[in-house]
């Protein structure tokens, strides 16, 4: 059996992939977790996964009653936990779904140490794509994608040769408000922000996917990914969610990924290291006219700058993507909060951009204080603007 760490047991993609898990008792078992804040999850996991060894909780005065509950588990904590957990636990898979700039680390520490990594944190390769490139290069480890986008692209560059690819066509639902113009953004609330139509996610990211932001993160991961340059990913705009992405062929035609909204396939598929199963929990939509409509738009550049802000930072690279989420992870949590307008969650992520003096070719420890400049900055821009 394939042992598993699973980082970020308690959001959506951990969820599912403990579904996953325990459809499939003869080929995975969970050795170790983590669940960030929600340290209630705690009992309900480790009474369906006896062989967990090792659980992360970020409470640390939490730690001395969960050892004295669960005597047999190793408890981490602080900022060394998750780094800790990855090199201890010794899985074979470490399932990274992990949200923000948290998910870099155990990344490195997991390729660094020749452990496969299934990704599903965007930021690890929007921050670190170099450093996790390296990783790649220097040890035995695969790095296979779980963002349903990426894993389409996957599958689809696995079908043909890559010679025979034009360019990498990136769908995009727009999130709960693509229909909303410019000037109608002002007066978003949260609860609007993150009704999304398509897809359950998390707060963060359901944000992201209204702003577009996480669209631009997809380009940069698609780039690091795939090894396309960022002038050959393309975005469109999809609201119903069910091509997944394309690619074009030289010759003008195009092949697509089309299916579920149902985020169990691509956790499947990197679980069983990109081999496609039959998943029983799935109710299968019957016949391709409850797939349809297959509707693809263009997208307006001035409606959601974000995404011309990724492409920004993929072109200069260094610090500069580090500082583009930074300050994205402090909006975004302004805006839910409520001490932020939803139109200008861009306009800090821009101005901080801006004022960044870029650090080519940084180390891990440049990522960490650029990051760190980034959501300084943006809590101040904050401030100054809902004041």
């Amino acid at each position: 059996m394939k042992r598993i760490a699973l980082l970020g047991a308690s959001g959506s993609i951990g969820r599912q992939t403990l579904d996953i898990i325990e459809s499939f008792p003869d080929e995975f078992t969970l050795v170790s977790f983590s669940v960030g804040e929600k340290a209630h999850l705690i009992p309900g996991i480790l009474t369906k996964h006896r062989s967990v060894g090792t659980v992360y909780v970020r409470q640390t005065n939490l730690i001395p009653s969960l050892q004295t509950q669960y005597p047999r588990i190793r408890f981490l904590s602080g900022n060394e936990g998750l780094p800790r957990l990855v090199k201890e636990s010794m899985p074979q898979l470490v399932v990274n779904a992990l949200v923000g700039f948290v998910g870099l680390e155990p990344t490195l520490v997991a390729l660094n140490h020749s452990i496969d990594v299934a990704l599903a944190n965007k930021e690890a390769l929007v921050v670190g794509g170099p450093l996790v490139k390296a990783a790649l290069q220097k040890g035995k480890a695969d790095l296979i994608p779980i963002d349903s986008e990426h894993v389409a692209i996957d599958k689809l560059l696995h079908a043909v040769r890559k010679r025979e690819v034009a360019k990498i066509i990136l769908t995009a639902s727009g999130g709960a408000l693509y229909h909303y113009s410019r000037s109608q953004l002002a007066l978003v609330t949260p609860a609007q922000a993150l009704a999304h139509p398509t897809w359950a996610m998390g707060p963060k990211i359901t944000v992201d996917s209204a702003t577009m932001m996480n669209k631009g993160f997809e380009i940069i991961e698609a780039h690091y990914l795939f090894d396309f340059p960022g002038e050959k990913i393309e975005v469109t705009l999809h609201p119903t969610s069910k091509i997944h992405s394309m690619v074009q062929l030289v010759d003008g035609t195009y092949i697509a990924d089309i299916g579920l909204n149902n985020m169990h396939i691509p956790i499947s598929y990197a679980l069983f290291g990109r081999r496609r199963v039959f998943l029983p929990f799935i109710k299968q939509e019957a016949g391709f006219g409850k797939i349809s409509p297959l509707e693809l738009k263009e997208i307006d550049l001035e409606r959601f700058p974000a995404l011309n802000l990724a492409r920004w930072a993929l072109q200069e690279e260094g610090t500069l993507p580090a500082v583009m989420n930074g300050a994205n992870e402090v909006a975004v949590s302004a805006f839910l909060a409520g001490q932020l307008r939803f139109d200008l969650i861009e306009r800090v992520i821009q101005t901080t951009m801006e004022r960044h003096r870029i650090v080519r070719d940084p180390d891990y420890g440049h990522l960490v204080k650029a990051d760190q400049e980034a959501r300084d900055l943006a809590v101040n821009l904050i401030k100054e603007w809902h004041s």
